[in-house]
């Protein structure tokens, strides 16, 4: 295959972003042909994290995976050839795809629509805008909002988030919403628990009392400290209050509370690893919190 360059010198704003990805839209949709549609749009993420994603439609196709192209840019101004790059980006097209056709009346129809709608975990304060538009429980300082799955596989996962104009559609209130998404959020998503040997800036606290908890798929799994009694029964195991970090949206950490000598410590400490080792739409909460036996509750 012949490769494709631009240049700083054949484009004039090549090291602009917008440059970029104009570039990159033009050599991606020369290689695939005119039965796609490449687009270039801004999508706001989790906590107001706004990046640059590429859009590539297949004709009769209304499932189009979006290619954020933020960190190809930063490789491109590290040095990196375009034509690797547009490589990259058509091999994780090809990886992400889905190739059924989708029946667009699913999106309108509660009774297909019901059993694929799972909640995950976000930041509340970082996402005051987006909660205007979208279905939330709030939860300490958080926010349980509500996705569509269509398509999960060793691929990854395909869905949308639920908008206040789809419970419109569906002619369903909230709390069927926050139902339907308990019942099904743990059998569609799983969890995993197991063993943490080396947690990131825990220096001082005993790591191999440390455990992960997050789904199968690893991903929006912080949301596992919701399902039923997985905190309950993890804590009466140890007989033990639980602190619970907040890695990520992706998983949290649990350890037994008394192996927290100091909880201010530990908070400064998440908060550094939130400043200097996540993407800034990775982050869940700054605090740490406690799941109390006693009382079945999560405080912060």
């Amino acid at each position: 295959m012949q490769e494709t360059n631009c240049n700083r010198k054949d484009f004039g704003d090549c090291m602009s972003l917008e440059g970029f990805s104009r570039c990159v839209k033009m050599d991606i949709q020369k290689r695939l042909g005119d039965s796609f549609i490449v687009s270039i749009g801004d999508f706001v993420k989790n906590n107001t994290v706004k990046l640059k994603g590429m859009v590539i439609k297949e004709q009769g196709n209304c499932l189009c995976p979006t290619i954020y192209l933020d960190d190809f840019y930063h490789q491109y101004r590290q040095g990196r050839c375009l034509t690797g790059i547009e490589n990259e980006i058509l091999e994780t097209y090809e990886k992400s795809r889905v190739d059924e056709k989708v029946d667009t009346s699913f999106f309108t129809d509660w009774q297909k629509v019901k059993g694929k709608i799972v909640y995950k975990l976000i930041n509340y304060e970082k996402n005051r805008e987006l909660l205007k538009d979208v279905p939330h429980c709030r939860l300490l300082d958080l926010a349980i909002v509500f996705r569509c799955i269509l398509e999960k596989n060793e691929k990854g996962i395909a869905g949308f988030l639920i908008h206040y104009s789809h419970l419109e559609c569906w002619g369903k209130r909230q709390e069927e919403l926050y139902q339907t998404a308990l019942h099904n959020t743990p059998e569609l998503m799983g969890y995993k628990y197991e063993k943490l040997d080396n947690f990131l800036g825990m220096d001082g606290y005993e790591s191999t009392a440390a455990y992960i908890l997050t789904n199968r798929c690893m991903l929006d799994g912080a949301g596992c400290i919701l399902y039923k009694d997985v905190l309950k029964d993890i804590a009466e195991n140890w007989k033990s209050d639980l602190c619970i970090i907040p890695c990520s949206v992706n998983e949290v950490i649990l350890m037994p509370l008394e192996k927290i000598p100091d909880e201010e410590k530990m908070c400064e400490q998440i908060r550094i690893v939130n400043a200097t080792t996540l993407r800034p739409e990775e982050i869940l909460s700054d605090h740490m919190y406690k799941y109390i036996r006693a009382t079945g509750k999560i405080t912060m």
